[in-house]
């Protein structure tokens, strides 16, 4: 899915700024949360992309 995401978030979030977040069980992937914090607002982040696993 790496290819969904824009690449500026790998240019230019890639330190503290940026946020990716899994949750597993047992080893399988559930789901997964990619954002960024907000530099103008030290306590708001912004929440790109999020995927769940749906059977």
């Amino acid at each position: 899915m790496a290819d969904m995401l824009p690449k500026l978030f790998f240019e230019h979030f890639t330190y503290t700024a940026s946020f990716s977040f899994i949750a597993e069980k047992n080893g399988e992937l559930l789901g997964f949360l990619i954002g960024f914090l907000s530099q103008t607002h030290r306590d708001e982040a912004y929440i790109h992309f999020v995927g769940i696993h749906i059977e």
